[in-house]
């Protein structure tokens, strides 16, 4: 007679056969306190004890103060190396140069004008803006304007300085600033919904590249093919 013993032993499950246990993965979340003010970069998914480096770039006027996490800051540098133990959520505060603010500065003034037109000549105004999609907002402000009524103008401070060559498929605020400088330059990226003025996205697609390109062609930078490269970037943050 003879006597048998089985041993049994515990085993990770998972695809792929071997019964290893894989390495687990931590998402980085990142966000801005003011997306008018920079952007961030190293967002996503990494794998358990990996190093990684996120970035805070910030635009023309502005600049970067610190990351924080949890009401916690955790540096003061632009750049900041992080090792990847678990799913993380951090912020890039920006604030503006002048006035140490987390608010975009404005320059208000009144303006007075005297009604020339009639109110049914304005009413036609009115609704001709709005069946162009006209923001609302800016649509009261000229028909107080029309009416001859005090209104507060707004003026902001310019906002965008770009670090990246941008083309088609291009994705990001910066994406957004450039549509927004085009349509202030009157290149504009559509006359009503997605790009059109208010309404800027940030991707990058046929229609930034076409407005781009017109945009090189005035100023006189070659090739005009609308490839936002570093000729284009360097001329428009000179200006």
């Amino acid at each position: 007679n003879k006597s048998v013993t089985a041993n049994f032993e515990r085993t990770s499950t998972g695809g792929g056969g071997g019964g290893s246990s894989s390495t687990p993965s931590y998402t980085i979340s990142l966000t801005v306190n003011n997306d008018r003010m920079g952007m961030i970069e190293g967002q996503g998914t990494y794998r358990q004890g990996t190093e990684i480096t996120i970035r805070a770039v910030p635009f023309k006027n502005y600049y970067f103060s610190y990351w924080k996490e949890n009401d916690e800051i955790l540096s003061k540098e632009k750049e900041y190396t992080i090792s990847i133990q678990e799913n993380r959520d951090l912020k890039a505060v920006f604030n503006s140069k002048e006035e140490n603010l987390e608010e975009i500065e404005t320059e208000t003034k009144e303006v007075k004008t005297t009604q020339v037109l009639t109110n049914s000549q304005i009413n036609s105004i009115v609704n001709l803006l709005n069946a162009f999609q006209v923001d609302p907002a800016v649509i009261s402000n000229i028909e107080d304007i029309l009416k001859g009524k005090k209104v507060e103008i707004i003026k902001e401070e310019p906002i965008c300085i770009f670090y990246r060559n941008l083309t088609i498929g291009s994705k990001g605020e910066d994406v957004r600033c450039l549509q927004q400088f085009l349509n202030s330059q009157r290149f504009l990226i559509a006359q009503t919904g997605p790009g059109s003025l208010g309404q800027e996205t940030d991707y990058f697609g046929a229609l930034t590249r076409n407005a781009l390109g017109s945009f090189q062609a005035a100023n006189n930078i070659s090739p005009a093919i609308g490839y936002f490269g570093p000729l284009t970037r360097e001329f428009i943050n000179n200006l």
